[in-house]
């Protein structure tokens, strides 16, 4: 049917293999493309996912930081109740840094620590 007595193939022969090619064609360029988009997808979720748990870890980083900060000050406080505490963390652990106890400068190092990292 798709061959004619000469043994060639017919037109319609060659119409249909070239028209199976074609879709062959698209379907794979499709199937990439599909594969692609899922790929570029989980990469994505992948990133968010990641940046969560960044976000996640930063917090509780902040946390403890902030924690041991707050623990810091009321142990300067309590060894020097005229501190001037109005410039915030930074100024008052700056200035009191010279004069701070082993006990406060462990806290305050271990503060700069979780800061690091």
């Amino acid at each position: 049917m798709f061959v004619n007595e000469a043994n060639s193939p017919s037109p319609l022969g060659i119409v249909l293999g070239a028209l199976l090619a074609a879709l062959g064609y698209i379907g794979k360029q499709l199937w990439d493309a599909i594969l692609e988009r899922q790929k570029s997808h989980l990469t994505r979720k992948s990133r968010i996912v990641e940046l969560q748990s960044l976000l996640r870890a930063t917090g509780v980083s902040y946390k403890i930081q902030n924690f041991h900060a707050q623990r810091l000050l009321e142990m300067l406080k309590a060894r020097l109740p005229e501190l001037n505490t109005s410039g915030g963390y930074e100024q008052t652990f700056t200035s009191t840094y010279p004069t701070m106890t082993p006990q406060e400068r462990d806290l305050h190092d271990l503060m700069k620590e979780i800061y690091m990292t």
